[in-house]
């Protein structure tokens, strides 16, 4: 069985291979070898981000518009990086505009390790009114309870304008 859907191979699997670049990097147990899957994709991805910070890239730039920092904050409003099924998690963004953007659209999207995308909310179609945005500020989306599955995920965040999103 051949799968990025970590809770279908703890449920069928007893052994499990973790493959890198089709070398063995582990074996064993499927709930220690799906522990270290889900360690080795963060820690890929701070390390990733971490690049593109040190070398200044931030993705596409808007003239008018920057993302400064994303946390997720827990139910205790502390920064976190684990969420449990059913519990709160607040995303905040900081943000510093050059010039004010009067129709600003912030879209969010949560995606499992495999690429697949569980949700997305996007104020472009879900009809939520952004105020316009000038200077420096904070936006923060809350979510009462993810009902998310056990797994690894990763949030994207755009803000921009229309036709000009920054990621």
């Amino acid at each position: 069985f051949i799968s990025h859907n970590m809770s279908a191979v703890q449920r069928i699997c007893d052994r499990v291979l973790l493959l890198d670049q089709g070398q063995v990097v582990r074996s064993g147990d499927a709930d220690a070898v799906v522990r270290a899957y889900r360690e080795q994709v963060v820690t890929k991805e701070r390390e990733r981000v971490a690049r593109l910070i040190a070398g200044g890239e931030r993705g596409p730039r808007s003239t008018n518009l920057q993302i400064d920092t994303v946390r997720l904050l827990g139910q205790d409003g502390h920064a976190t990086e684990h969420v449990g099924m059913g519990q709160p998690l607040t995303v905040e963004i900081a943000y510093t505009c050059r010039q004010r953007v009067e129709t600003p659209t912030v879209r969010v999207s949560i995606e499992r390790v495999d690429g697949m995308v569980c949700h997305v909310a996007w104020t472009r179609y879900d009809g939520a009114a952004v105020p316009p945005l000038e200077g420096q500020g904070v936006m923060r989306l809350r979510y009462a309870g993810l009902t998310l599955l056990p797994n690894t995920y990763r949030i994207a965040v755009e803000i921009g304008q229309p036709g000009n999103p920054v990621p």
